[in-house]
């Protein structure tokens, strides 16, 4: 009876949590440059920041003797991912960085 009871509430509560369940898939851009990410750290957050729906990561790496980062921005939006990316690509070639598509 117990089971009945809590597969009834279970049914109830299915169709109002499902939209919730369901997700786009995430899409990630990822830029690098040779840049550290203590230098970096402000453009970053103010790029998350400005941007609802976006999500940026930062992969430090040391490589050919020099400190790095590579930056995934992630969305469920295509369009906003590659945006924001080539917004972020721009802001650290100003700050003197170069950046390379799709990471070091």
């Amino acid at each position: 009876m117990q089971r009945m009871i809590a597969e009834r509430n279970l049914a109830k509560c299915l169709p109002v949590a499902r939209p919730k369940l369901i997700r786009l898939p995430l899409v990630s851009v990822t830029i690098g440059a040779f840049a550290p990410e203590s230098e970096v750290a402000e453009l970053l957050r103010q790029a998350e920041q400005a941007n609802d729906g976006v999500s940026i990561g930062s992969y430090p790496f040391f490589k050919q003797g020099k400190v790095g980062g590579n930056f995934v921005v992630r969305s469920e939006d295509e369009a906003l991912a590659r945006r924001v990316s080539e917004e972020l690509g721009r802001d650290l070639e100003a700050a003197g960085y170069a950046v390379t598509e799709g990471g070091i």
